[in-house]
């Protein structure tokens, strides 16, 4: 007997809850990414063709994962989200696409004139006098000819990959485990996962054994410490100490890690940070989170500070100690993107540490609030996985 749609809505958010619940909480998955994302498209494919359908706890009206048990609990002070994916140079233009059209100077003027003489337009509906007659036909050629500008301008940004004031940001995605570290007055007094997005668990102990992780930030001249700083980023094993660590398990007859990733949450919950500090974890920063400073302004929604790019800030986080990505690159299009990302393929099998993909985002942190959220994801970022990463 068929389902009927709610029984296949319910069927596939019990499916992707259970696999929400294997990656995030037990951090064992048995499908691949893209099989993942192939389960939400479904699931919200079905909802949007049925909103009534819709409930609070869907998958989709949320960011993703539980906190792991046996932790403290902690509220983010800003959401730690996920970064969609994209797996092919197709989606990975019309990602573009969307986002020049949001934040594009010269597009957004066209558009307000547009929107400007369609309400005049809609103001002299009905009015059947000459001058009305007159007004309308001058109206109706003036919105053509910024119709015209409109297609034209986005042909010649197709043409161009997509440009943006300001650029893209390009960096591996190190594959390990979100952590989010708060400094206060450039002290650590927190280190949380990623947990749901909302809340997480604290691991502040077993972080503070990390050595890669300052326990107090560095004085710097140009980039005052902040009064409250929260750096986001990937906590993960080095694929040498990943070998040792397995090795040693074998001789001991235990069962090894599967992948370094899965040795990376494991180690984190540990409940003997002196096991933690036996197993070598690194830091990579790549984000942010809150940032209070008494002497900086506070720009806007994103709390970039004095900062108006991401890649000053990451360059005022490797000032006060933390590691950034050397492999980091800046983009004037999403064609220089694919070149990079195409590049760093056969690069990343040499480097000491797992990468999965490629995270592209908007550099401005203006044209990033302005591109906003989805209930999961920044509009601003994607995340490009290679073809390797997307097979189970």
């Amino acid at each position: 007997m068929a389902k009927s749609v709610q029984e296949q809505i319910e069927h596939l958010r019990d499916q992707i809850r259970e696999h929400d619940r294997r990656y995030y909480v037990d951090a064992a998955p048995i499908i691949s990414d893209q099989d993942y994302d192939m389960l939400l498209a479904e699931l919200r494919d079905l909802e949007t063709a049925n909103p009534e359908l819709i409930t609070p706890d869907s998958p989709t009206q949320r960011v993703a994962g539980m906190p792991i048990e046996g932790f403290t609990t902690v509220a983010h002070a800003r959401p730690m989200y996920s970064i969609d994916n994209t797996y092919d140079v197709e989606s990975l233009r019309k990602w573009a696409a969307r986002t020049f059209e949001t934040v594009d100077a010269k597009l957004a003027k066209i558009d307000a004139e547009l929107s400007a003489g369609e309400a005049e337009l809609a103001d002299l509906k009905g009015d059947r006098d000459k001058a009305a007659i007159q007004a309308r036909q001058k109206l109706e050629a003036r919105h053509d000819e910024f119709r015209e500008k409109r297609d034209t301008l986005l042909e010649k940004a197709d043409e161009d990959g997509y440009p943006v004031d300001g650029g893209y940001f390009v960096d591996p995605k190190v594959d390990g485990v979100a952590i989010s570290l708060r400094y206060e007055r450039g002290k650590l007094v927190l280190a949380a996962t990623r947990g749901d997005g909302v809340l997480g668990d604290d691991v502040t102990q077993n972080i503070r054994a990390v050595r890669a992780v300052p326990l107090v930030l560095r004085e710097h001249k140009k980039c005052p410490v902040p009064d409250v700083l929260e750096i986001r980023g990937e906590m993960y094993m080095p694929t040498a100490e990943f070998e040792r660590l397995n090795a040693a398990f074998v001789a001991a007859g235990e069962e090894p890690f599967a992948n370094p990733r899965n040795a990376t949450a494991g180690t984190l919950k540990q409940l003997d940070p002196r096991i933690v500090a036996e197993r070598r974890l690194q830091f990579m920063a790549h984000g942010r989170g809150e940032f209070q400073h008494s002497s900086l302004p506070v720009s806007g929604e994103g709390q970039g500070g004095a900062f108006t790019t991401h890649d000053e800030f990451l360059d005022a986080v490797a000032a006060w100690g933390l590691a950034t990505n050397p492999r980091s690159k800046n983009c004037d299009s999403i064609d220089t993107v694919w070149r990079v990302i195409q590049g760093f393929e056969a690069e990343r099998a040499k480097l000491p540490y797992g990468v999965d993909g490629m995270v592209v985002r908007v550099d401005r942190y203006d044209h990033q609030e302005r591109l906003g959220y989805t209930s999961r994801f920044p509009r601003w970022c994607i995340a490009y996985k290679y073809a390797a990463e997307q097979a189970t």
